[in-house]
């Protein structure tokens, strides 16, 4: 079984449109890389791991289904601009990502599924940050 944060990269990398997004293409990596991503001017989309599920179904309990929940941080960072544009450009960054999530949601050899669990807006004008937390969960079957 293939790396859940790897599997999103390389699929946000690849399948990126930059002209759903102002032409600009953020920077995709795993948050451990960017300890001071609050201090940059720019977009930025982190991967973390959030949650790990096991459950087992099927007679006897032999087949089971395994559920690695992986968080979609979307940031953009613009201090000179207003917070109206900043924030009109962190909902192009994550439409591009939820059109990225459903078309790939039937998945690969890594993985049999995403499924799109929750966004949140965490957004702050004061600090001049556009910024969503998309969770999804990639769902893997084994015996």
């Amino acid at each position: 079984m293939a790396d859940p944060l790897a599997s999103i990269k390389t699929i946000l990398e690849n399948d990126w449109t930059s002209g759903n997004t102002d032409s600009l293409t953020p920077t995709v990596d795993f948050v451990v890389n960017h300890k001071l991503v609050n201090l940059a001017n720019g977009d930025f989309i982190l991967l973390y791991e959030s949650g790990e599920q096991h459950t087992s179904f099927g007679l006897g309990g032999v087949d089971w289904t395994k559920a690695q929940t992986v968080s979609i941080d979307i940031r953009t960072t613009y201090k000179t601009a207003a917070i109206t544009a900043v924030r009109a450009h962190a909902v192009k960054l994550r439409n591009e990502v939820e059109r990225i999530l459903k078309a790939n949601i039937t998945g690969d050899a890594n993985y049999q599924q995403i499924l799109p669990l929750r966004t949140q807006d965490l957004s702050d004008k004061n600090q001049g940050l556009g910024r969503f937390v998309i969770d999804c969960e990639l769902k893997y079957w084994g015996t």
